[in-house]
């Protein structure tokens, strides 16, 4: 079973699995109100990993599994 989890080089992981991509969705679009209220943004994008281990137990600089080619963030995202 494909799960999925959010991942960014700055911000790091949710370290958690999604059973679906739009709750991973969810989950960076959490993020990314939590970081707009502190003035930030969020780097993360969606991941595919094959078990809820990989949420937390991948290299820092290179992040979890596979990087989805979804993009989630607003239209506004980096400025």
């Amino acid at each position: 079973m494909e799960l999925y989890t959010t991942w960014g080089s700055v911000r790091q992981g949710c370290n958690h699995g999604h059973r679906s991509i739009k709750a991973a969705e969810k989950c960076i679009r959490a993020d990314n109100r939590g970081c707009h209220w502190q003035g930030g943004y969020s780097d993360r994008f969606i991941w595919v990993i094959s078990d809820a281990n990989e949420a937390t137990d991948y290299y820092a600089n290179r992040g979890p599994g596979e990087i989805l080619p979804i993009f989630v963030h607003p239209p506004d995202f980096g400025r």
